[in-house]
């Protein structure tokens, strides 16, 4: 199993970035115990992990990461996003959100192997 080498972001700065995360593209009647990938507002572009290179994001550009079932936000850049995803087991879920600080765009990494893209 490889661990994710992201920044692990305090609690209460977690709590306010993915507040404003929440506002911009996750439903009002999102119930807390679902994850937020399953109630996205906006329609995204479907693609496979295979694609993660071609997406076209700086791969040192410092990123969020929300890890849904860890319950976790890290600092991370692409590059490690990437090497997180191939390094990922056949038996290991992730759902994951993936943001910067402007938060115009996002990727959802989902349990079943598909990207999700917003707006890049």
């Amino acid at each position: 199993m490889y661990k994710f080498n992201g920044v692990q972001i305090e609690v209460a700065e977690a709590e306010r970035i993915l507040s404003e995360f929440k506002k911009l593209y996750i439903n009002d009647s999102f119930p807390e115990r679902i994850l937020y990938i399953n109630h996205l507002k906006q329609h995204a572009e479907e693609i496979s992990f295979d694609s993660i290179h071609g997406i076209g994001i700086q791969k040192d550009k410092v990123l969020y990461m929300y890890h849904e079932r860890l319950k976790t936000l890290y600092s991370t850049n692409f590059d490690e996003i990437c090497t997180y995803v191939e390094q990922l087991e056949p038996w290991e879920y992730i759902d994951c959100l993936v943001f910067d600080e402007e938060m115009k765009w996002f990727l959802a990494l989902t349990h079943d192997e598909k990207i999700l893209r917003y707006n890049i």
